[in-house]
């Protein structure tokens, strides 16, 4: 009787250590996969309502334009997006349009750009069913 309590405690006590193992033991340490993470360039911090907007512009008018998989609307859009003090991206932003078919014929395509905080943000995007460009400014 003895030693069926004994294996019965030795078999709990794996349980649970598995248990811990598998969902942890309620800790905030960080695991290997976390410490592993490289730090992003930090150029400038983000300022508090410093903004820049964008156009999004797209061949075909009934194009649909996301920002971070959130649908903005159809193109042309505006978008404001968060920058620094020094003029670059504040968080990393994707920007996709998604173009429908419009018969049998054709297929619905997607393109995207991210810009990420190493960049300055564009003036415009202009889309199209194969590229993102990115306009700097006006040429004369």
């Amino acid at each position: 009787m003895t030693t069926n309590r004994w294996l019965r405690s030795v078999m709990v006590g794996l349980l649970l250590l598995k248990v811990f193992m598998v969902l942890g033991c309620g800790t905030s340490q960080r695991t290997r996969a976390e410490i592993a993470q490289p730090i992003a360039a930090q150029l400038g911090s983000p300022t508090a309502g410093l903004h820049r907007e964008i156009n999004v512009i797209a061949t075909d008018a009934d194009a649909m334009v996301l920002v971070d998989r959130r649908l903005v609307g159809l193109a042309p859009q505006r978008i404001k997006v968060p920058v620094t003090a020094q003029g670059f991206m504040a968080a990393p932003t994707t920007v996709t349009v998604r173009f429908i078919a419009h018969d049998a014929t054709e297929a619905a395509t997607t393109t995207r750009v991210t810009l990420e905080t190493t960049d300055r943000p564009p003036q415009r995007l202009e889309f199209d069913r194969e590229a993102a460009r990115r306009i700097f400014g006006e040429l004369n």
